[in-house]
């Protein structure tokens, strides 16, 4: 590795830190309480006082998002490889870790394995042993999930995967014994997918990735649009093999053209909760207008 390539590492790794101290920087400078003028230009009216008070609110939120995501961009900085995020031979992507949360079934009242009592700790304990970016791949049976998936870039994921599908077993009635059924997945449980990663995109400062249900291009296509940053097939490729890749890839860039993208980046996101004209489509209300769609009547 001559000296050129690593002065230039060098100076991604401190760019990279520079930006996440800028990121900080701003979001301190907009979460600050209401100075003397905004006091006196809302007193006795509430209105005014309210919409100033959310807005604060908001800039709170930006500065925690800023925060997780300087966390990102720094142990990026620190973990990239020599020779600009590939392996010295420049054939091979950069090393990463995904691990998988530990959260198959164990006896009531007992820790996991290593003896973690929440997953946060199973995190910080990976990450401390490791500088390469880990990303986690994790089911959907948690409560609160939005909160938890913080909590996980918080505690040293740079990445989330969404969602595990644990492979359950079955039992035969013949024999009355357990046994191992795999069942492939299908495109509707990608739904539960999309709507998480739209929940997330934009208030976790992690790379999201989808994964379940994703067998067409119009799935793949769908949760680009919610926010996805990668797609991951299992079930798609043992159907079709290895040759589906293509397909995917060929359909993704004939809909871009089609709807005039110039690339993946600009639509990326485009759909997520943040972004979207109708959020209250991610709410409870959007449960009521399902039923009535379906039936036809009113409930």
């Amino acid at each position: 590795m001559n000296d050129e390539v690593i002065s230039a590492h060098r100076e991604r790794q401190q760019a990279l830190i520079e930006e996440s101290q800028t990121l900080i920087a701003k979001a301190q400078a907009e979460a600050r309480d209401l100075t003397e003028e905004e006091q006196a230009t809302v007193d006795g009216n509430t209105e005014e006082f309210d919409r100033l008070r959310a807005d604060i609110e908001r800039r709170e939120r930006l500065h925690a998002q800023a925060q997780s995501l300087a966390k990102v961009h720094k142990r990026k900085a620190e973990a990239e490889p020599l020779g600009g995020g590939r392996d010295d031979d420049g054939d091979r992507p950069a090393p990463g870790l995904r691990a998988k949360a530990p959260a198959q079934p164990r006896p009531a009242g007992e820790a996991g394995r290593g003896g973690f009592t929440t997953f946060p700790e199973y995190v910080a304990a990976v990450r401390k042993a490791i500088h390469i970016p880990l990303a986690i791949k994790v089911g959907p049976y948690f409560t609160s999930f939005g909160h938890f998936a913080r909590r996980i870039v918080d505690a040293g994921a740079d990445g989330l995967v969404i969602f595990n599908r644990y492979i359950q077993p079955d039992i035969n009635l013949e024999t009355l014994d357990f046994f191992p059924n795999l069942a492939l997945s299908e495109s509707y449980e990608s739904r539960l997918s999309m709507t998480w990663i739209a929940m997330l995109r934009g208030r976790v400062g992690a790379y999201l990735a989808a994964t379940g249900g994703i067998h067409e291009v119009a799935d793949l296509i769908k949760m680009l649009l919610v926010g996805a940053d990668a797609a991951m097939l299992a079930s798609a490729i043992y159907r079709h093999g290895p040759g589906h890749f293509t397909q995917l890839e060929q359909g993704l860039r004939d809909w871009l053209v089609e709807k005039d993208y110039t690339s993946v980046q600009q639509m990326k996101g485009s759909l997520s909760r943040e972004n979207c004209t109708s959020p209250e489509t991610f709410e409870r209300v959007n449960y009521m207008r399902s039923l009535v769609a379906f039936s036809g009547r009113p409930i």
